[in-house]
């Protein structure tokens, strides 16, 4: 009798550890598939910011303007693959002696196949533009581009199928990566003083996100919810 209660008890504990177990499994996979949702067609675009610094401060630096031109990507941002049309720029002219122009039709973005398209300037007033941009001394301002086809923006990731050629994993194993190349001039305010042209490049990496990247806890910089409402307005 002992014997046969024992094994009532030995089943009973089984049965119990076995649902137990599949609750958990269940809780873990239905949290499993919301962070799928949650990652599914989203894109990391992450500018190599540090390396455009050290290229703007390498020209800046012969004509006596160390850290006088600021050029900003901002960091990471988080956004659907298929929304990513434009890019945010902003340029800070501390010079006193220079205007900054930047020229949007000899500026480029470049794939992974070395094929280049021209920028274009999206703006409130004049849509899509390759206007040249203008930065007086000691003023700053901010852009979104694109690249250029004339009359409307076309998603980044379409314009150089990229999608389609290299699987985004969050690992970065294999990120996609375009090169964003500027052409800047910079135009003296004194006949007394020469005008310089610099051309700098900053190389744009596109990966799946993680879960950290997705939660904005992977201190991978600014929040990136809120560079996402800045680059879709």
């Amino acid at each position: 009798m002992a014997s046969f209660d024992f094994l009532i008890l030995l089943v009973y504990i089984t049965l119990m550890v076995y649902v137990l177990y599949r609750a958990r499994q269940s809780v873990l996979d239905e949290r499993m598939s919301r962070r799928e949702e949650a990652r599914a067609g989203k894109v990391l675009m992450v500018p190599q910011q540090e390396m455009l610094n050290e290229e703007l401060e390498h020209q800046l630096e012969p004509l006596n303007l160390s850290d006088r031109i600021k050029i900003n990507l901002g960091g990471p941002i988080l956004t659907e693959g298929d929304r990513l049309d434009r890019l945010s720029i902003s340029i800070d002219n501390r010079t006193t002696t220079y205007a900054v122009y930047v020229t949007w039709s000899e500026s480029t973005l470049t794939d992974l196949r070395k094929q280049s398209r021209s920028l274009a300037r999206i703006s409130p007033n004049e849509g899509l533009s390759q206007q040249t941009s203008m930065v007086p001394p000691l003023q700053q301002f901010r852009e979104s581009l694109t690249v250029w086809t004339g009359d409307r923006p076309l998603p980044l990731l379409e314009s150089f199928a990229l999608m389609g050629k290299v699987d985004l994993t969050p690992e970065g194993e294999k990120a996609c990566e375009i090169v964003l190349s500027l052409s800047i001039g910079l135009k003296a305010v004194s006949n007394s003083q020469a005008n310089h042209f610099i051309a700098v490049s900053c190389p744009i990496e596109f990966r799946a996100p993680s879960m950290d990247d997705i939660q904005g806890g992977g201190g991978r910089g600014p929040d990136l919810q809120a560079l996402l409402q800045g680059l879709n307005r």
